[in-house]
């Protein structure tokens, strides 16, 4: 099982209800239940930047409905993941990446995902289980800079990103044949940045796990 960011909930909880049918994992700058939880509690300020991006959701997918959301509008930009075009798209299927995120079952697919986090990590945590010595590798971005948190000090940002190593620590420890590897010069898309970082650590994860009696 490979997954990235909020994918991990979906794997994770698959692997804990059907663990027979899992040989590996690896889990690309995942997130955790409760995250956003953890973060307030060391950084008050965060939960304020959360509020502000869950108003900007819900502007686009207001817009979107309506029929007037455009590429153009700034609150487009802040409202959508993953905006930069890649440098590998041709004209014509940047237009297409465009289009998606306008639409309305994007903008509404994309809420509800993130609206729903908390309650997805009470259904998570109440799965958990040990993975026993399944081959599972974590990874975790690059740490992040007061840029990306506008508003957070210094201090406040090196101990959330101390946080966000701290968790997928834990997620490591779910078998004792899992590690946490933390990935340079790479952000939360390291499947972008890093590529050969992220298929090194599938291979790796497929010859280890042909090593385990399941």
């Amino acid at each position: 099982m490979v997954a990235h960011s909020l994918g991990s909930y979906y794997v994770r909880l698959f692997t804990d209800q059907h663990l027979q049918e899992v040989s590996g994992m690896v889990l690309v700058d995942p997130s955790v239940e409760y995250q956003d939880r953890r973060f307030s509690e060391i950084s008050p300020e965060y939960a304020q930047l959360l509020k502000k991006d869950r108003e900007t959701a819900q502007e686009c997918l207001r817009l979107a409905r309506e029929g007037h959301l455009t590429a153009d509008l700034p609150v487009f930009k802040e409202c959508t993941y993953g905006y930069s075009r890649e440098p590998g798209f041709s004209d014509a299927l940047f237009e297409v990446q465009i289009k998606r995120r306008l639409s309305v079952p994007f903008r509404e697919a994309l809420f509800s995902e993130t609206d729903q986090m908390e309650l997805d990590s009470r259904e998570l945590l109440a799965a958990r289980r040990s993975y026993g010595d399944m081959p599972l590798i974590v990874l975790t971005q690059s740490p992040e800079t007061t840029d990306a948190y506008p508003g957070l000090t210094a201090a406040q940002v090196d101990a959330m990103n101390t946080l966000w190593v701290r968790m997928h620590e834990e997620l490591a420890e779910l078998s004792t044949r899992g590690v946490n590897q933390v990935v340079d010069h790479s952000g939360h898309y390291i499947q972008k940045d890093r590529p050969e970082v992220v298929i090194g650590a599938i291979r790796h994860v497929v010859v280890d796990s042909r090593r385990v009696p399941h």
